[in-house]
């Protein structure tokens, strides 16, 4: 796929944009769309080009899409300068990304000239090992955010849509770009211009920082019991140091009876089934998605002992955590 950049036809003295895509081996097309179309459509809004926009690579070499698309770039990273924006774009596998030094160093020398740096779906990964997050609040697809609060304590990540930190934007997989790069364009022109195009983009609201990214607990398990989605929602919060069926039952107000009957209605299992099934689940991405060792993830996922995860996550998954390590891909 050839990407033609996008290059200014108006005054040249007008305020022209320029947007760099940063693309990584494995990148998510869907949210590369999304942060790229509202541009497009902006120029349409603003009846000028408002907006020029290039995709981007470290050596200058095409980048498969995670769809298997091939992408072909028009520049390399350090022949890049005069960007505005440049935004680092990937998706599934960004933890086994050998990303070289330089990168790091590049992106520093763009952001003191100027360029203000953001990621979409998995990139605050990258941008976290960089070391671009230190203190500062970002966001990451859902899908990753355990595994990224385990690896980058020194980023402040949260579960939100969109989050912009010190001009740093981050957003979620998806289609949230395009609520990050709506946003962009109300900074850049105005917010009649993003509510246009968010308009012919057919996206009816812009979310903000306020904003979940996942579905309410209820929509996300069809289920209408409030007892239990209170249940179920102290459990996802209390992995590490899980909570006794005591203290559920005392947080929600329900007999232990009572919680039986409903696991068991809803859900096709115990109370203590399920939340150990959420414990190793949760184990399990942690095992595929970071370099932590097992003692740590056994600890960081309420177990206390190593032989005690071990045997609980063979009975689960039928292997032993080693083996379940070695399930990571080689490379995206």
């Amino acid at each position: 796929m050839k990407l033609h950049s996008q290059t200014s036809m108006h005054d040249p003295d007008s305020d022209l944009v320029r947007v760099h895509f940063l693309l990584f081996d494995n990148f998510s097309l869907l949210s590369f769309s999304s942060a790229i179309e509202p541009l497009r459509i902006a120029n349409k809004v603003l009846e000028r080009t408002g907006f020029a926009y290039d995709t981007v690579s470290v050596d200058g070499s095409s980048v498969r899409a995670s769809n298997n698309l091939l992408m072909e770039v028009n520049t390399r990273l350090e022949d890049l300068t005069g960007s505005d924006l440049i935004v680092l774009c990937s998706s599934d596998g960004v933890e086994l990304l050998d990303v070289p030094a330089s990168v790091a160093a590049n992106l520093n020398r763009l952001e003191r000239h100027g360029t203000q740096l953001a990621g979409i779906c998995t990139a605050s990964y990258l941008l976290a090992r960089l070391q671009l997050l230190n203190g500062r609040e970002c966001t990451i697809h859902w899908e990753y955010e355990t595994a990224f609060r385990e690896q980058f304590p020194q980023a402040r990540v949260c579960s939100s849509v969109v989050v912009e930190d010190g001009g740093l934007l981050t957003s979620s997989g998806g289609t949230a770009p395009l609520d990050m790069m709506m946003h962009f364009v109300a900074a850049k022109t105005s917010i009649e211009a993003a509510r246009k195009t968010a308009d012919i983009a057919i996206h009816h609201s812009l979310r903000d920082h306020t904003v979940s990214q996942r579905l309410e607990l209820r929509a996300r398990l069809n289920v209408p019991a409030p007892k239990l989605l209170r249940c179920i929602g102290l459990m996802e919060d209390n992995i590490e140091s899980p909570l006794s069926a005591e203290l559920l039952c005392q947080a929600v107000g329900s007999s232990q009876r009572q919680l039986q009957r409903l696991f068991k209605a809803h859900m096709g299992t115990s109370p203590a089934a399920y939340y150990l099934e959420l414990r190793l689940q949760r184990a399990h991405d942690l095992l595929t998605k970071t370099a932590l060792s097992a003692h740590e993830i056994a600890a960081a996922t309420g177990f206390n002992s190593i032989d005690h995860f071990s045997a609980a996550y063979k009975n689960e998954y039928g292997i032993s955590p080693f083996e379940g390590r070695k399930t990571r891909r080689s490379k995206p």
